[in-house]
């Protein structure tokens, strides 16, 4: 359940999105919505009545793709996926020693006060 140790800047996407910054450092984020026509469509999300818009974000279609492959190659989703399963795992654990060390410390005060038996 160890978690990957893979180095981002050791990806071959962390080289491409170094030249590709380098290429649109300076754009404007009005170029990004004139050429890119369906920006909408792209940078937004919904769920439920949740919804976002990163569209005024000063990244391109072909940049965000990049991020994808880079959190794919760093194995971003399976370490997330172990973390917090590791954390339920630590989290029943604690929940039973709690239950443990109250029912022991219960039974403790029974014997001292001889209400046992």
């Amino acid at each position: 359940m160890a978690l990957s140790k893979k180095n981002p800047t050791s990806q071959k996407s962390w080289s491409s999105l170094k030249d590709l910054y380098n290429q649109e450092s300076n754009l404007h984020i009005n170029d990004y919505f004139n050429s890119e026509k369906n920006r909408l469509e792209n940078f937004t999300a919904s769920l439920n009545d949740l919804h976002i818009d990163f569209t005024k974000n000063r990244i391109s279609k072909k940049a965000f793709n990049l991020l994808i492959e880079l959190c794919k190659e760093t194995d971003l989703k399976e370490n997330i996926d172990n973390y917090f399963n590791f954390l339920h795992l630590l989290l029943q654990y604690f929940t039973f020693c709690q239950f443990n060390l109250h029912f022991f410390l219960h039974v403790k005060g029974l014997l001292q006060t001889g209400q046992v038996f």
